[in-house]
């Protein structure tokens, strides 16, 4: 072999071992891709919900999503939406429609919405933020 074919040769197996220990170092699995997480070490949220139906206000009732097992998605006395979440969080654990599923009930069809005093087209699959206000009727 010539000194250019054994340096070709070098050059190659480098890359194959430079490209293997990348492969090797991402994540596989079931991990959310970075963007979609919003915190790494959890985080304590509040938003307010005011739904009428109708034109009657419907009550968000205490203790949604508490009881035997706590639900980080909740309520309290305050009738304020509480996200409480310990380690990583992402866009999809704070979706609206989360704390729908807490209460048992289906998100309303034919509702329009409003997030902090703007239409929101994204009904359910609204990434709830802290102190958010928002309003829903149907």
């Amino acid at each position: 072999m010539n000194k250019l074919t054994i340096a070709g040769v070098v050059v190659g197996v480098l890359i194959l071992l430079i490209g293997g220990s990348l492969v090797a170092a991402t994540p596989q699995g079931s991990e959310m891709p970075a963007s979609t997480v919003l915190a790494q070490n959890g985080l304590h949220w509040h938003a307010k919900l005011a739904i009428t139906e109708g034109g009657k206000v419907v009550e968000v009732p205490t203790d949604v999503g508490l009881g035997k097992v706590h639900n980080p998605i909740h309520t309290h006395e305050d009738r304020l939406i509480h996200m409480e979440f310990s380690g990583q969080v992402t866009e999809d654990d704070l979706r609206l429609k989360n704390f729908f599923s807490a209460w048992n009930k289906e998100f309303p069809s034919g509702a329009t919405m409003t997030v902090n005093g703007k239409t929101s087209s994204e009904l359910g699959e609204y990434v709830m933020r802290d102190g958010d206000e928002i309003a829903i009727s149907y």
